[in-house]
């Protein structure tokens, strides 16, 4: 409790943030690692433009940095996530951090904090979710933001995005169905998806995932789109 009570602390001011992932990155190097070693293990592309849609913590940031792209747009709507990650990133001019989630259209959305099982707010961020279905969702903690539609934003960039990273428990259905639906891909050299069948037990986001993994290979996207991170 004493340690969360600590942690929970510090993820809260800036400066201490700051020298805390400064320490822990210098001192572990396994979640970076793991990271670099997923970025690397799909075929190799420019090192541009990298998109991070769910960056929670930063961890892929900071793989990415390191491994040498130039430019890191990260997603994170979680408020504690997206402080520490402007801390953590205040110094590296390559980061843009926008406190917005990703979906299929501009809306504002409800963000369902993820269940609280510790006095640390950071502890399950990754869980913040804005499908009312995921079954790690508080309905009575939630937040407005307006949400970005990916694929618009995707087409409205006057440059090619080498690596995006897909991680938003379970808004990922409907973002790639619109992403293949408005031909987004397209923009797009690697898009590496996260899925979440453990968090959606009904037949309908099976359904559809598999739809979709069925429409990639009939497109013979094969080698652009995987859906296998982390």
């Amino acid at each position: 409790m004493l340690k969360q009570y600590i942690l929970s602390v510090i993820y809260r001011v800036s400066f201490l943030n700051f020298i805390f992932f400064l320490v822990r990155d210098f001192y572990n190097h396994n979640e970076i690692d793991k990271y670099k070693n997923l970025i690397n293990a799909y075929p190799s592309t420019p090192k541009a433009l990298f998109i991070d849609c769910g960056a929670n913590l930063g961890d892929s940031i900071k793989a990415a940095s390191d491994i040498g792209f130039q430019k890191i747009i990260a997603f994170e709507p979680n408020n504690y996530c997206y402080r520490t990650l402007c801390s953590r990133y205040q110094f590296n001019k390559k980061v843009v951090i926008i406190d917005q989630p990703v979906w299929d259209k501009v809306a504002a959305v409800q963000i369902f904090m993820p269940t609280q099982k510790s006095i640390n707010p950071i502890k399950h961020s990754a869980s913040t979710t804005l499908i009312k279905d995921n079954m790690n969702a508080d309905l009575t903690n939630s937040l407005l933001k307006e949400s970005v539609c990916l694929s618009e934003y995707v087409l409205g960039l006057n440059e090619k995005v080498n690596f995006l990273k897909i991680d938003i428990e379970g808004a990922e259905i409907d973002v790639m169905n619109d992403l293949l639906t408005t031909q987004a891909y397209k923009h797009i050299d690697i898009i590496a998806v996260e899925t979440h069948e453990h968090i959606f037990k009904d037949l309908n986001y099976s359904d559809q995932l598999k739809r979709i993994k069925q429409e990639v290979l009939s497109l013979g996207l094969e080698n652009k789109i995987f859906f296998n991170w982390v």
